[in-house]
């Protein structure tokens, strides 16, 4: 964890080493934040992330990720 601000509802994390295509051999600088905001009467979750790496391999394993946890947490949240 690199950040956790409260009042803005932000959190950053990196990820030092994980499975190819994020490992350390593949992936560096990685840098992700997560945002939470208000949004009409709903709320808006924005997943970021940057990292370098020369093709999109960690872009494609990322972004399934990223849509997975989303809908997920979507889901659970409806549910409640």
């Amino acid at each position: 964890m690199l950040e956790l601000d409260d009042a803005e509802r932000i959190v950053r994390y990196s990820i030092d080493d994980g499975p190819s295509p994020v490992s350390k051999e593949d992936v560096s600088n990685y840098v992700g934040q997560i945002q939470v905001s208000p949004e009409g009467d709903g709320t808006l979750v924005e997943w970021s992330s940057q990292w370098d790496r020369n093709d999109d391999a960690a872009h494609e394993f990322c972004h399934g990720i990223y849509v997975a946890l989303l809908a997920d947490m979507k889901a659970s949240l409806e549910s409640t």
